[in-house]
This record gives structure tokens, C-alpha cells and sequence, in this order.
């Protein structure tokens, strides 16, 4: 069991592949969800599907596919909050949605 003071940290230096202007930082434990993560990235995004999320290198071997997984159990370490903060990259793919949008469609 964690004690709340204990809870390691560690920021996530979000790196969208082929586009650098979304790449972002965000401050997260090390007990948060890979599906917490990808929630996060549809906020910032939008409706997007085929979301792919890797640690360190953009590589199958890589791929966090496992929701349910922590990143502590990607083996992804951290440091409390009050010490010098660790940061890893963390790479992400994803296609967007197709949706019809209404105010784009013509009426004849």
C-alpha cells in the first residue's frame, strides 16, 4: 500500500509522432492508468481512434497496450513530489475520427 505522502511522480513529455506543435508535458503518479492517459489524450484531442502509446521509443516492443496497466507497472519510476521531478517520453499515434459535421454539409 502507497501512503499518500509517498506516491512517486513523473512527468510525461507527450510527443505526437509527425507533428510537433501537440507535443505537450503533463505531471502524473506513477499509479495512474494507461486508460487515464489515453482519456487525456482524447480531451486534448478530440474524437480519435487507433490511439497508440509507447514509452521511451515509437516501437511495438514499446506499445503500451494494456489499459488496465500502471506505468509503474511499465516500469516507469518516479520521485515524490517535493524532489527534483523525472521526466520520459512518451510517444503517441493516433487517427482521427471521421465524422460528418454538420456545418460543412451542404443542403440541396
Amino acid at each position: 500500500m502507497v501512503v499518500r505522502g509517498d506516491e512517486e511522480w513523473v512527468t510525461l513529455d507527450m510527443k505526437l509522432l509527425n507533428w510537433r506543435y501537440m507535443n505537450h508535458k503533463q505531471a502524473v503518479r506513477t499509479s495512474t492508468h494507461v486508460f487515464t492517459i489515453r482519456r487525456l489524450l482524447a480531451e486534448r484531442h478530440g474524437n480519435v481512434k487507433d490511439l497508440v502509446i509507447c514509452h521511451t521509443a515509437f516501437t511495438q516492443a514499446n506499445e503500451m497496450a494494456d489499459e488496465m496497466k500502471t506505468l509503474a507497472e511499465y516500469s516507469i519510476k518516479g520521485k515524490r513530489k517535493d524532489e527534483e521531478p523525472l521526466s520520459i517520453i512518451i510517444f503517441y499515434d493516433f487517427r482521427p475520427n471521421n465524422t460528418d459535421a454538420l456545418l460543412l454539409a451542404s443542403f440541396d
